[in-house]
């Protein structure tokens, strides 16, 4: 994962939500998920945090799925770290 627009995308269509249905679950805006899908806005911390109760996550869960290997990661420890992210991925889909 690149993003947590692509996270909050693969969320919502893994559950045949549209967007209106996830933004009114997390309580923003069609508009404003839209960005944040397409990556032309950034969620705050604070509205991460919101996010991720409202989705019964941890923002730390979230944030894992999300981010890129840590580029002081040699190969081998970047392919565990992806491995990690692919797992922490499925529990996060199968809720």
């Amino acid at each position: 994962m690149s993003c947590i627009g692509d996270v909050l995308k693969l969320y919502r269509t893994r559950f045949h939500l549209s967007q209106g249905d996830l933004a009114k679950l997390l309580d923003i805006s069609v508009n404003f998920l839209s960005q944040v899908e397409n990556g032309k806005k950034k969620i705050s911390f604070t509205k991460l945090g919101d996010i991720a109760n409202k989705l019964g996550f941890s923002q730390e869960l979230l944030l894992l799925v999300a981010s890129e290997p840590p580029e002081e990661l040699d190969e081998k420890q970047k392919k565990y770290f992806n491995l990690m992210q692919d797992s922490l991925l499925q529990y996060f889909l199968k809720r």
